[in-house]
C-alpha cells in the first residue's frame, strides 16, 4: 500500500479496510480518548490546529473535526500523506466541501516550523517504519508540536498475533495477510518508550489499548500555557 506504484484498486480496498478497523476495533477511539479532554480544556474563543501525519483516508481527522465542532471548538485540521493517490482517496472520503486541508509531505521532514501546530497525531503509520525512521518521524512531530502529541499503533506480541489471526479469520486473503504482517512489524512497550526518549518525547506516556493497539500520548506544554 505504501509504494508509489501501488495498484490503485488494491490501495482503495486497503484504505477501506483500515477505515473499518479504525471504526470497529477502536483505532479512532484510541486517538479521540486523548484528544477529547484536551479539546474540552481548550479556550472556546481560541482557534486550534491539528496535524495528522500519514493520514491515509483522513478518517480520523474527519472524526476529530466532528468532535471539535460538537464541543464548540474552532479547529483547523491538516492531514498529511506522502502518497498522492492516497490523498485523492482521502478527498473522496471526506468530501470536497469539508474544511480538512490535505497536504502531501514526508513524515521525516514535516513542512512546518518549530512549535507551529497545537496537536500532532499519527495512527497506524509507525509499524511501516524501521526504528531509525520511526524515531526520526517522532522527532519531527516533537519539533513542530506546541501542546499535545498522540501516536497510535500496533503492539507486537504473541498474544497480539493470535488475536489478529482470530479477528481477521473471515477477512479477504490480502487483508488477512496485511493485518498479520502489520502486527509482526508492531512495537513492544520498551521499544516505544525508548523511541520516545530518543525523540525528546519523554513527557508522553504509553497506554495499552484493546485489539493489539497502544497509544503514546502526552502534553508537551499545558493547554492555556502560552
Amino acid at each position: 500500500m505504501d509504494a508509489p506504484d501501488a495498484d490503485v484498486a488494491e490501495l482503495d480496498r486497503g484504505l477501506a479496510f483500515i477505515r473499518t478497523v479504525n471504526r470497529r476495533l477502536g483505532g479512532t477511539r484510541a486517538v479521540l480518548a486523548h484528544m477529547e479532554p484536551w479539546l474540552a480544556a481548550w479556550p472556546a474563543s481560541q482557534p486550534l490546529t491539528v496535524l495528522d501525519v500519514a493520514t491515509g483516508s483522513a478518517d480520523i481527522p474527519l472524526a476529530l473535526a466532528y468532535r471539535a465542532k460538537s464541543l464548540g471548538r474552532k479547529a483547523r485540521i491538516m492531514a498529511l500523506d506522502m502518497h498522492a493517490t492516497t490523498l485523492q482517496f482521502a478527498r473522496r472520503h471526506i468530501g470536497h466541501d469539508h474544511p480538512i486541508q490535505l497536504l502531501r509531505g514526508d513524515a521525516t521532514r514535516l513542512p512546518f516550523a518549530d512549535n507551529s501546530v497545537d496537536f500532532v497525531i499519527s495512527s497506524l503509520f509507525f509499524h511501516h517504519l524501521t526504528t531509525p525512521q520511526a524515531t526520526g518521524a517522532l522527532k519531527e512531530m516533537v519539533r513542530v508540536v506546541r501542546h499535545g502529541l498522540i501516536v497510535s499503533d500496533l503492539v507486537r506480541s504473541r498474544w497480539a498475533m493470535v488475536a489478529i489471526q482470530m479477528l481477521t479469520l473471515f477477512s479477504p486473503r490480502l487483508h488477512r495477510h496485511d493485518a498479520r504482517v502489520s502486527v509482526a512489524k508492531g512495537w513492544t512497550k520498551d521499544e516505544v518508550l525508548s523511541m520516545a526518549s530518543s525523540a525528546g518525547a519523554s513527557y508522553a506516556r504509553y497506554h495499552p489499548r484493546r485489539f493489539a493497539r497502544f497509544t503514546l500520548a502526552g502534553l508537551a506544554a499545558p493547554i492555556g500555557g502560552d
